[in-house]
């Protein structure tokens, strides 16, 4: 049973590993979306934008309600959205951290005598 869940959590967060899919999370936080509204806003096609959600979907990520002609995606539980939150705030952090490390060495090398 535990294996099961550590191979389905390594799933979800293999789902995370594609920037399209943050962005269309980032998105969701604020409300439900078509795949048309999504498309424009995400500039890339209806086919594609259509592909990250199916996957998204699937893996329990996002959930669909129809209207009409309409499929609006939301998020399934916003305690993803707030993982990804986390995440992101960690991420940024570390890059801020790799960033200013980075400048650190190349003044450093500039110094040092050939």
């Amino acid at each position: 049973m535990k294996s099961k869940m550590m191979k389905f959590q390594a799933q979800v967060c293999k789902t995370f590993s594609n920037a399209k899919r943050l962005e269309v999370l980032t998105l969701l936080k604020t409300g439900e979306m078509t795949v048309n509204e999504l498309t424009k806003v995400l500039k890339t096609t209806k086919a594609n934008a259509s592909q990250h959600l199916k996957v998204m979907r699937m893996r329990g990520i996002l959930k669909t309600r129809r209207e009409g002609t309409n499929i609006y995606y939301r998020i399934a539980n916003k305690k993803l959205a707030s993982a990804c939150s986390l995440c992101r705030r960690l991420c940024r952090r570390s890059w801020m951290v790799i960033r200013r490390d980075s400048t650190e060495i190349d003044r450093n090398e500039l110094r040092s005598p050939v």
